[in-house]
């Protein structure tokens, strides 16, 4: 198995609190990689972190390959305004990466190995000092369609400075636009581990977002 699959699924260093979804329309969010142009169109208000302050993007995505480009890593704005006077974790993140190793024409491939695997990766990015791991659950393929699949995890983390134990989801989507892949991530944290449908809704909402603002629903 070629190593890509290693990077579909990695870790942001922020520790996150419980907050309700909004369900606000498409934002508009042009972003560029060398001769590549996207909207992103972020389902919702949000601050993207590499726009504001590159250093901190820089940390934030330290643990992803140099063939990666990541196009943002967006926050919630109140979150933002909090971590500029009192640096604290974020309650929700959302990351959109370009892959610099995987076509489109791999995805095929890409999807027939999630399905043999039941929709788990291996994990190899490491965690922030201030996390430790107590074990994950995967929530296997949660959707797919002929140019996209999303796959989900919850990681049960505890917090080694506070002892406060942590339950991540995530979903992680590649998904074709245009003639490039791209990779999103949307993390939040959930009282109770089978509750993820508002996650699963909000990776779906994004999906949508990017079909509709970039024509590429194939």
């Amino acid at each position: 198995m070629r190593p890509w699959y290693r990077f579909m699924f990695a870790i942001g260093i922020a520790i996150p609190t419980v907050c309700a979804f909004a369900q606000d329309s498409c934002v508009p969010t042009i972003r560029s990689a060398g001769t590549f142009q996207i909207d992103l169109s972020v389902p919702g208000r949000f601050v993207d972190v590499c726009a504001e302050d590159k250093a901190l993007c820089r940390t934030l995505t330290a643990g992803y390959p140099a063939s990666i480009s990541t196009l943002a890593y967006f926050v919630l704005p109140e979150d933002w305004k909090t971590a500029k006077q009192n640096p604290r974790g974020f309650r929700r993140y959302l990351i959109a990466q370009l892959s610099g190793s995987m076509t489109p024409d791999g995805l095929p491939a890409f999807k027939q190995y999630l399905h043999s695997q039941r929709g788990q990766v291996p994990d190899h990015t490491a965690l922030p000092a201030v996390l430790t791991s107590k074990g994950r659950a995967s929530l296997g393929i949660v959707s797919e369609t002929p140019d996209s699949i999303s796959f989900g995890t919850v990681m049960k983390l505890e917090s080694t400075s506070t002892s406060q134990n942590i339950d991540l989801a995530s979903i992680n989507s590649a998904i074709i636009i245009r003639d490039r892949l791209l990779s999103l991530y949307v993390f939040d944290e959930v009282r109770d581990p089978n509750a993820v449908e508002p996650l699963k809704a909000l990776s779906e909402r994004w999906l949508k977002c990017l079909r509709e603002n970039n024509h590429s629903a194939r």
